[in-house]
């Protein structure tokens, strides 16, 4: 078999490069302001987020790392990033509420099966009582029940 050479030679890439060069030399001209003005939001909305972050863990005393998973929860569920944080607040009221021995709060974590105080009479972690909280709803066998405890923690959010 005969060694045949086959040379191809590519130019259509410094032909293109060349145009790039030139549109990308414009769109800097152009876009220069835009793309630093777009940043400057980025950065801008970015802080907001850390804030209100910041802001709800100061308030209910949960851990940012527990919020940002609820954010994330929340998002890909539909609900907005505000709904989140306005349930755990209502959350961590009725945490409070049932620690002061209103009946109607003590009773939900009651049927949830969640006690607020470890064995040794220390307030269970907002972090624990969240966790025991999914369990305890996740094993209601009823609906309507389960939706009128979350209602009555969580608000409607």
């Amino acid at each position: 078999m005969a060694n045949k050479k086959v040379k191809i030679e590519l130019t259509a890439v410094d032909t293109t490069k060349a145009a790039f060069d030139k549109l990308g030399g414009r769109l800097k001209s152009i876009g220069g302001a835009a793309a630093g003005g777009a940043l400057a939001l980025i950065v801008n909305k970015s802080f907001d987020a850390v804030d209100a972050l910041g802001k709800t863990s100061t308030q209910t005393g949960i851990a940012t790392d527990t919020l940002q998973a609820f954010h994330l929860a929340a998002r890909e569920s539909g609900t907005t990033v505000e709904g989140a944080n306005t349930a755990l607040i209502k959350f961590a009221r009725s945490v409070g509420d049932a620690s002061r021995g209103l009946k109607t709060q003590a009773d939900i974590f009651k049927d949830l099966g969640v006690e607020l105080k470890d064995t040794e009479g220390n307030m269970k972690s907002f972090d624990t009582l969240l966790e025991e909280t999914a369990i305890g709803v996740s094993n209601m066998a009823d609906q309507t029940t389960r939706a009128a405890a979350l209602a009555g923690l969580f608000g409607r959010q």
